[in-house]
């Protein structure tokens, strides 16, 4: 077991409670914020079933709430990896955990691995990662991706969604390249994620060395850069030759459509995060306010004793949280939170330093 890896096995990201058996990746992305934390390849930090009762003990983890992502600071599907995020399925399936489950990975998804995936008793989506990006920039080849979507095409219970991550000017937003990626794409997925880049000083030069455009990056280390030409390109192109398909700008609001709930992320307070023609947009309305009773008792079972108040449409905490923390509130009461000082999660204090 590497236990210097172990702080990043269990961490709340913005959209689901990431869950790991590995931590590190060998695929050589040359983009990939994994190597800023985790450098040197592949780390085994827990068996599947020290991962779930991590997990299921964890404080963060909200019973039919917190989605869950499994194996998500790898790539779930490699071979040192895949046996074990389909053990932390059958496992959960044992054991009756019907959190929604998010699997995220650009190789190859068998046949044998989504029928343990269809046998799951929770909502499940697996997201392809597939932006077209040439090698060496992204090593793995789209092939891969390709053969993935064609198993999914077979499947019946799990959500197939296309995460076209990274977009990168210069590199995968000719229309060509955006058009063959929409045709393989829009007959299988139920919609898109459309994603930008990650940056710190390190993967910006590595971006320029291989001729991406980052002119418009201003230094944010915290959101991933994604120009809105390329958005717009996209949209233009959809409209044109598959208008009924959907197109996101977020993870939470994929995972929330086919569940018929508002974005619990509440990207929808910002309405440039809506792209046109969301099939959710009728869902995504401004929550009722949680009860005095709820939010002490979502405070105080993480341990926190915050004082809080109203101010406008938001729920403001005084003091400090983490990340996680605010996360994990935030879903359990359903509602927008804003925390007077926010403590980076343990893999954001390396990325973002």
């Amino acid at each position: 077991m590497d236990e210097d890896r172990k702080p990043y096995a269990l961490e709340y990201l913005k959209s689901a409670l990431s869950v790991n058996t590995h931590v590190g990746c060998v695929l050589g992305c040359e983009y990939c914020v994994v190597d800023e934390f985790a450098p040197g390849g592949i780390g085994r930090i827990y068996s599947p079933e020290e991962a779930v009762d991590t997990l299921l003990g964890s404080t963060l983890f909200i019973p039919e709430i917190t989605p869950i992502t499994l194996n998500n600071r790898t790539d779930p599907l490699l071979p040192e990896v895949s046996r074990d995020t389909f053990e932390m399925v059958r496992i959960l399936n044992e054991k009756g955990i019907r959190n929604p489950r998010v699997i995220v990975s650009k190789l190859h998804l068998k046949k044998e691995g989504l029928r343990t995936l269809e046998d799951s008793c929770a909502e499940t989506y697996f997201f392809v990662t597939y932006s077209n990006l040439p090698s060496p920039v992204e090593r793995v080849p789209h092939r891969l991706q390709r053969e993935s979507l064609k198993t999914l095409s077979e499947g019946i219970r799990v959500h197939p969604i296309h995460y076209w991550r990274p977009l990168i000017q210069g590199l995968n937003d000719d229309v060509q390249s955006l058009e063959e990626v929409l045709r393989d794409v829009s007959p299988v997925c139920e919609g898109s994620v459309l994603s930008g880049l990650r940056l710190d000083a390190n993967i910006a030069q590595k971006v320029v060395g291989f001729g991406g455009n980052i002119s418009g990056w201003a230094g944010d280390t915290k959101h991933k850069y994604l120009p809105t030409e390329i958005v717009e390109k996209i949209l233009e192109l959809r409209d044109a030759i598959f208008s009924d398909y959907p197109l996101y700008r977020h993870t939470s609001c994929a995972i929330c459509v086919p569940q018929g709930i508002r974005d619990y992320n509440f990207h929808f307070l910002k309405p440039s995060n809506c792209l046109p023609g969301c099939p959710n947009v009728n869902n995504c309305t401004f929550p009722d306010k949680p009860s005095c009773d709820e939010i002490d008792h979502a405070i105080s079972v993480l341990g926190l004793k915050n004082s809080w108040h109203f101010d406008g449409t938001m729920l403001r905490v005084s003091g400090s949280m983490n990340e996680e923390e605010r996360s994990c509130i935030s879903h359990q009461l359903g509602y927008p939170i804003v925390v007077e000082n926010i403590i980076r999660a343990p893999s954001e204090e390396v990325i973002r330093r």
